[in-house]
């Protein structure tokens, strides 16, 4: 089985290509303009292969090696049930199958039947909370043990990220005026503008998640209210609170979307909800839980797996090799100008039989 991406090739072509191939089965996504395209190829008389859903960009399929055929309509069945009550696979550390049917070789099977899913809620409330498939000994399943524990994080400096967000704040472009000007060097100016936007983000555009929460309770209170008796205040008030309500709301969207690294143009119809769970999905699969040091022994502690890091680049661009010191330049022995025939030489034109060399 193959996966082949890039290709820059779709439609026709693709087929044609594929059909040269060693492989009798073959899954192919068109193109986005130049870039992009999926291939997945496979033989037959090996593995199983059931499309599910394809785009330009991904390919959904069932691979089967062995056992019972895979009954689809129960199993998007069980999708849709996930998909409606936004469940998101957790993930796990350990061995990769969590059931063998304890046959020998030929007839062996192995499955990863045991998962653990939770919501979005829940992934909030535990962002720390981690599945481990631990040794099988005497059943057909492993063991599986779920972790709450919120350890403690490194404080380790974060790098700068601008939100798209800002920009729809009235006063940021004053900030970017008195902040980035034509008479300094490019460094200056980022330089100058990061610590200012940091700053005016804390100071004056403000928590979006408090301001979205703040605006709410006061909706809450002006709508009680208004049961009780209405007025050209609180209808006014009402107004005015739920336009500051749905322009947080398109910040908190951006805000997501920025962070789910999915492109805008592309799901720019998706709610905040998707780019939030994209957010959880992305931030449990780049997790590094451990590193293997130069002996082979695993290293899970933060603190010796940031060292580790450090030690791994260093050595990237540090050298063990002695060199000699270099001795000084004698400048002043140089010519300050082109000599002469130098400069005839410099000035000639281009013949043609020049150009019919270099071509």
């Amino acid at each position: 089985m193959v996966i082949i991406i890039e290709t820059r090739i779709g439609g026709s072509r693709a087929k044609d290509i594929t059909d040269t191939l060693p492989f009798d089965g073959a899954i192919t996504t068109d193109t986005i303009g130049y870039a992009g395209g999926l291939w997945l190829l496979w033989k037959s008389d090996e593995v199983e292969v059931t499309q599910l859903a394809k785009t330009e960009q991904e390919i959904h399929v069932v691979i089967k090696c062995g056992g019972n055929p895979v009954n689809m309509s129960r199993a998007l069945l069980f999708k849709d049930c996930l998909d409606s009550c936004g469940m998101l696979d957790m993930g796990f550390h350990g061995a990769r199958y969590t059931w063998v049917n304890k046959q020998d070789e030929g007839f062996f099977i192995q499955e990863r039947l045991d998962r653990a899913f939770a919501n979005c809620v829940w992934s909030n409330l535990y962002p720390e909370a981690t599945v481990r498939h631990l040794t099988r000994i005497h059943s057909d399943h492993c063991p599986i043990l779920l972790s709450l524990e919120n350890t403690p994080e490194l404080q380790l400096p974060r790098p700068f990220r601008f939100q798209p967000m800002w920009m729809s704040h009235p006063l940021f472009e004053k900030l970017l005026s008195d902040n980035w000007t034509d008479q300094q060097e490019l460094e200056a100016n980022m330089q100058n503008f990061t610590e200012a936007v940091k700053r005016w983000n804390k100071e004056i555009f403000g928590n979006i998640f408090q301001r979205k929460a703040r605006i709410e309770a006061r909706l809450k209170g002006i709508q009680k209210a208004l049961a009780y008796g209405p007025s050209r205040f609180l209808i006014r008030l009402d107004k005015q609170l739920s336009e500051e309500y749905w322009e947080v709301s398109q910040q908190e969207k951006e805000f997501w979307s920025v962070k789910s690294r999915y492109n805008w143009l592309i799901q720019g119809d998706r709610n905040t909800a998707f780019f939030h769970m994209s957010t959880l999905v992305r931030r449990k699969r780049n997790k590094i839980s451990c590193l293997k040091d130069r002996m082979g022994n695993l290293v899970h502690r933060k603190e010796e797996i940031a060292e580790l890091l450090r030690e791994g680049f260093s050595a990237l661009f540090e050298t063990s090799q002695c060199l000699a010191q270099r001795a000084p330049w004698d400048i002043p022995s140089w010519h300050s100008c082109v000599m002469e025939d130098e400069r005839e030489v410099l000035e000639e034109g281009v013949t043609s039989k020049e150009v019919e060399i270099s071509l």
